[in-house]
């Protein structure tokens, strides 16, 4: 399974830097998990905070659920937060599958 882990990272940082945002959500899993790579938080973090910046759909999404909150629209709010949350989860299945 090593050896799986390896090449997933490798052609998951071959496409991250063609810009396949996927890709990079991918590498954040497999540290955030440890997936072939020492578990690290704060590549996780970087990983991460780079997806959502680069125009993706969850950036948008917890964006526009944090101004909900803030306005006080908490029911707007907790349905951009399930939007986001059920993406992710369904990437991470896919991804599993993918093994």
């Amino acid at each position: 399974m090593t050896q799986a882990y390896a090449e997933a990272f490798h052609h998951f940082t071959q496409a991250a830097h063609q810009g396949h945002l996927v890709a990079l959500y991918n590498l954040a899993l497999m540290h955030m998990n440890g997936l072939g790579v020492p578990i690290s938080c704060q590549t996780t973090v970087i990983l991460l905070k780079n997806v959502a910046e680069r125009g993706h759909q969850w950036g948008q999404l917890l964006g526009e659920a944090r101004a909900a909150y803030r306005s006080g629209h908490y029911d707007q709010a907790l349905m951009k937060y399930l939007q986001t949350v059920s993406g992710v989860v369904r990437l991470q299945f896919e991804w599993r599958l993918s093994l």
